[in-house]
Order: structure tokens, then sequence, then C-alpha cells
């Protein structure tokens, strides 16, 4: 599959560049503001911005920061958090693209549209992932609840161990 460079319009001349020039862009970076996703690879704010294309843009730019955060963050657990991050949002990005390639822009822009009403409606999420688990993978989805109880519990157990003194400890 031939890879995409990303490029955006420059605010300033109206000509395509690659998104590194938006870094330094006075036009995008206005008066102070820090420059942010939205900037250089905006999420689709309504489903007729919606492509599959423009889902792929955003979620490779969220899944650089989150790499760059991975590689470069001092504290570990933030690293290895955003390492988890980077790898769902490669999946992500890597399908959307194969998608197209393979299916053609329509096809692969339905899909997108798709899953971004999903998102963006949100109240159906979690019972679509137990009827697949269930119906289609034989997966009990109250065991992964338990596990997640289970996780909840050692998370909860550890932050109150690791609280500060209160002064009543003998």
């Amino acid at each position: 599959m031939a890879h995409k460079t990303a490029r955006c319009t420059c605010p300033e001349d109206g000509n395509l560049v690659f998104l590194g020039h938006l870094k330094t862009c006075p036009e995008v970076k206005q008066a102070g503001k820090p420059l942010s996703l939205d900037d250089i690879a905006p999420y689709p704010t309504s489903v007729n911005d919606v492509t599959a294309e423009a889902m792929a843009k955003h979620f490779a730019a969220f899944t650089q920061l989150h790499f760059r955060v991975a590689m470069d963050h001092h504290v570990r657990d933030e690293a290895m958090e955003s390492m988890k991050t980077v790898v769902s949002y490669y999946g992500i990005t890597f399908l959307l693209r194969e998608l197209e390639e393979r299916a053609g822009s329509h096809q692969a822009d339905e899909v997108a549209r798709t899953l971004w009403e999903d998102w963006d409606a949100g109240s159906g999420l979690g019972g679509e992932i137990w009827e697949w688990l269930r119906d289609e993978y034989g997966v009990a989805p109250e065991k992964v609840n338990e596990i997640a109880a289970d996780l909840i519990a050692k998370s909860a157990s550890s932050s109150s161990s690791a609280s500060p003194p209160t002064g009543e400890e003998k």
C-alpha cells in the first residue's frame, strides 16, 4: 500500500504544506495559543465532515503525539499508558487506511461515518461489545467484567496504601 504524506492547506497562502510547517505557521499558532491536534489534524465535528481519510489523519496525529509522550515522558507509568494508546490508535489508523486502499474511498467513508456516529451517540457501545463478545466470539462478558472488577479493586487498594499519613497511624 502506498502511504500518503500528511499535508494541509496553509491558512496564510492556501498552498499545500507538510504538517511540520504548521508548527511554526503564525496564522495557525495564533497570538500565543499553543498548537493543538485540532489545528493540524482536526477530528470531524459532524457526520458530514467524516471521511476515512479525515479520521485516519486525526488518529495518525493522535498516535504520533502519544508515541512521543511514550518515548519522552519522565514518569514510567505515564509513558506506558501513552504506549497503550499508541497501539490502540495505530490499529484504528491502520484499519481505516487499509479499508480505503482495499475497498475504495466510498465504502471506507461509509464505515468511518458509521464508526463516528456510534462514538458520537455513545450509548450503544457497551451493549454492542457485550453482544459481540457473547454471540460472535464465544466470550462470556461477565468473565471480562470480573477481571475489570479485580483490576479496579487492586487499583483502589494500591491507591489507599499510597495515601499520605493522616497522623493517626500507630
